[in-house]
């Protein structure tokens, strides 16, 4: 098995724990208010969410695009799978 296929067998199981987590995803609800507060109704932006790993991020708010990360080498490719060009509208990047 590739380092590729490995991280992705070890994301899924990340994120189904997660999710089995009630207590848990109830605190990232919280954050995720919190953090996104100050700028209203997320549908209004493009949110991008670089190296999205087990984050719930796109389950609390379904429009976010989300992307993997894949080591090759020292070299680190995203793959925004959603993305296809940029939109004319305001971006927003959650590292």
């Amino acid at each position: 098995m590739n380092i590729k296929d490995a991280d992705r067998i070890r994301t899924i199981e990340n994120r189904r724990n997660l999710f089995k987590n009630k207590n848990l995803l109830f605190w990232y609800r919280q954050l995720y208010t919190s953090q996104f507060s100050a700028h209203g109704d997320l549908d209004k932006f493009v949110v991008l969410e670089i190296g999205s790993g087990t984050s719930p991020l796109k389950h609390f708010y379904p429009t976010v695009l989300t992307n993997d990360v894949f080591v090759n080498g020292k070299v680190k490719v995203y793959q925004f799978r959603e993305l296809k060009s940029v939109p004319p509208t305001p971006m927003m990047v959650v590292l």
